[in-house]
């Protein structure tokens, strides 16, 4: 049975944030801006911002406000570029680059929406996402990498 990564797609938990949305968290009088990069393990009140200098931190939801929603944003992954490496062994083998943690998928030649394929991200995990038609929207739809920015 395949594991749904949790994506927040209906803005109920995490006090409506997304990964991917730009927010601006103020606390103790000091205003800090930036992109939502994960979500805390077992805290519904804990994501981590990718702030301005390129640092992460730990940010309360609560008191992040959302300046620019992911579904939104056109600019997000316009770094993302694929590199077939080689169609042996019956799978299409990607290498990927400016899509976070993901750095390379397997894509099966007949594959069709709904299918499942692997994805690899980090240092040494796989995971299964949803064919939605092209490489690129499947994963964006899926961001499979997201549930945990620690690991």
């Amino acid at each position: 049975m395949e594991k749904k990564v949790f994506d927040n797609a209906e803005r109920r938990r995490y006090y409506g944030i997304r990964i991917g949305d730009i927010v601006e968290e103020r606390a103790f009088g000091t205003v800090t801006r930036g992109e939502v990069m994960g979500y805390g393990l077992m805290d519904n009140n804990k994501v981590y911002i990718n702030a301005e200098g390129d640092i992460t931190l730990d940010a309360v939801a609560e008191w992040c406000h959302v300046i620019e929603c992911v579904e939104d944003r056109t600019d997000r992954f316009k770094d993302m570029k694929f590199l077939m490496v080689t169609d042996k062994h019956g799978y299409r083998d990607y290498e990927i680059t400016g899509f976070f943690f993901v750095h390379r998928a397997c894509v099966p030649p007949n594959i069709k929406v709904g299918d499942i394929f692997n994805v690899y991200h980090n240092k040494s995990t796989k995971s299964g996402i949803e064919w939605k038609g092209d490489l690129k929207k499947s994963l964006i739809e899926s961001e499979v990498i997201f549930h945990n920015i620690n690991a």
